[in-house]
């Protein structure tokens, strides 16, 4: 009778044990490299919102066309006052609203709001940001624009502003 000696190797626990640890490694690191994907993916879709808001605002406020706008209108016999107004978005055109209450710039955007613009982006918004025009008269039928968009990503609150100046009266219907 013949044997054969036969040298068999397995793995010992100790070199299963740093395998495994290796991959778990791997596979948290990989799974944070997603998370925060997503999170940045969120933050740049409510910041594009946002800045394409402010835009839009803008060239609402500077068309040559007819404006419309609710609650009042723009005195031009007062050089230098400041009208405050919001976007509206009603049947399928886009007005200026005036809001009396406020007399000053926004720097936050409360869910109760007059500025806050959720009605005109839609109603599968779950984020706040609030859109605010101010308009100045500032004589011989010009008016200077400001523009500004106030929103909140995970609770830091984050504000943009542009200028423009419109140079032909505001043709209210």
């Amino acid at each position: 009778m013949t044997t054969k000696n036969l040298k068999l190797k397995g793995n010992s626990l100790v070199e299963v044990l740093i395998v495994l640890g290796i991959i778990s490694t791997a596979l948290v690191a990989s799974v944070s490299v997603i998370v925060n994907s997503l999170i940045k993916v969120r933050v740049n879709e409510i910041e594009d919102s946002a800045n394409s808001l402010l835009i839009q605002s803008m060239e609402i406020a500077k068309t040559p066309n007819t404006v419309v706008v609710n609650d009042g209108a723009i005195n031009n016999n007062s050089v230098g006052t400041a009208y405050y107004f919001t976007l509206q978005n009603a049947s399928n055109q886009n007005t200026l609203q005036r809001v009396t209450s406020s007399t000053t710039l926004i720097n936050s955007c409360p869910a109760n709001s007059p500025y806050n613009a959720n009605n005109f982006l839609g109603t599968n918004v779950d984020y706040n940001i609030c859109i605010q025009l101010q308009i100045i008269y500032r004589g011989n039928e010009q008016y200077e624009i400001n523009s500004r968009v106030v929103y909140d990503i995970n609770g830091r609150v984050s504000l943009n502003t542009i200028q423009g100046f419109r140079y032909t009266p505001f043709n209210i219907p």
